[in-house]
């Protein structure tokens, strides 16, 4: 994964703002939240809603600390007889980016 627009705009004003928007942007499974649910069994495709909680940066890698908020839910057979609800479930995760200055690759993991 490569986050470009967040490498190009750190320590400017923007960054935060690309930040957000790149991160939000990403499809579903680019990001470990299936790993980091804490109550549904299925995330779903609505956009997560990220917040940054730290940064720290040395010479070659940007490290950000971002809150993620995303929905689950718990999935059934869907069959017309199914009794399980299908509403959306809030989960919260903190995920780890480390992001190569030199190139915008990225590494996501969750935030031990």
């Amino acid at each position: 994964m490569k986050l470009p627009r967040s490498s190009a705009s750190y320590g400017t004003p923007d960054f935060t703002r690309c930040f957000i928007a790149e991160v939000s942007a990403l499809p579903s499974g680019s990001l470990p939240l299936q790993q980091a649910m804490a109550q549904g069994n299925m995330v779903t495709d609505d956009a997560p809603q990220v917040m940054i909680n730290s940064i720290d940066c040395d010479e070659q890698q940007l490290r950000v600390t971002a809150g993620v908020f995303f929905t689950s839910v718990i999935g059934g057979c869907s069959c017309a007889d199914d009794p399980s609800p299908v509403d959306k479930i809030n989960e919260y995760a903190e995920l780890e980016f480390l992001i190569c200055l030199d190139d915008a690759s990225t590494q996501v993991r969750i935030a031990s």
